[in-house]
This record gives structure tokens, sequence and C-alpha cells, in this order.
């Protein structure tokens, strides 16, 4: 089933945005979900606009293991009617977003209560250049980080 979960710290750490560090808090739906199939490094990264600022408590804060994501997406009409494709699985995505990517994890590194995955961009799906990405300093101006 679909799961879509906020990764407040994701840093481009080359030029061309080609390599991305991610961290990821151990014991979340997320850290399963990217753990379940060692031999699946790939997922998909929505890098989220200020459109999107609604969305994040929801998708944040509650956790998967106990709220259906999706239902409250679909419900609210916040997924795209269009699906992406890659590998041969498709993968639905939000409203509005800033840019969907494709990843692969090269690394993992664990640095205690959360691991830094080191991913790859394989294929950018799209980029809407005029929207505003989310920052950590937009969900730390309305307290929503600290």
């Amino acid at each position: 089933s679909l799961t879509m979960n906020i990764a407040t710290y994701v840093t481009p750490i080359t030029m061309d945005t080609k390599r991305y560090l991610i961290g990821v808090y151990k014991n979340t739906k997320t850290y399963e979900n990217l753990y379940r199939n060692t031999k699946n490094n790939y997922f998909l990264l929505q890098i989220l606009s200020l459109d999107n600022l609604p969305v994040v408590k929801t998708l944040g804060k509650k956790s998967a293991v106990t709220y259906n994501k999706e239902k409250y997406l679909t419900k609210h009409g916040l997924l795209e009617e269009q699906t992406c494709v890659w590998k041969n699985k498709k993968y639905h995505y939000l409203k509005h977003v800033h840019s969907v990517l494709f990843m692969n994890i090269e690394k993992r590194i664990d640095i205690g209560d959360h691991d830094v995955l080191l991913a790859k961009v394989e294929k950018v799906v799209l980029t809407n250049f005029s929207s505003t990405e989310l920052t950590t300093k937009d969900l730390q101006n309305r307290q929503i980080v600290g």
C-alpha cells in the first residue's frame, strides 16, 4: 500500500544535485519501508513545495502503522491522478510538489537514533520550477519542527 512520510533533513550534496543526504529516524515506518527489502535500494523522493505545507503535520506526525495516509490523501484529493513508473512499479505522488525524484541508496550510515542515507538521483520525474521549495526553515518558522 501507499505510504508517504516526511524526511525533515534532506540535503543535496553535489553541485548538480545528483546526490542527497537524507536523515531517517529509526523505529519508524519510513525506516521499515527503506530496510524491508535490502535488495531494493530504490525509493521515490518528493521535494515538497510551500503549497504542500498543510499536509506536513499529517504525513510527518502521524504514524503509518496506525493511520491510513493513503485514505486521507485520496479523500482530500491530494494525489496526482497520474502515476510514475520506475523498475516496473507504479508510484503515486502528491499534487503541487516541487520535484519528484527516483533515488538509489548508495550507502547507509548508522549514527545512533537515525541513519543517514547517501542516495543518487536515478531519474527526475517532475520539476515544477514555478513552485517554491519547502525548507526546514519554513517548518521551523511555523513551529512544526524544532
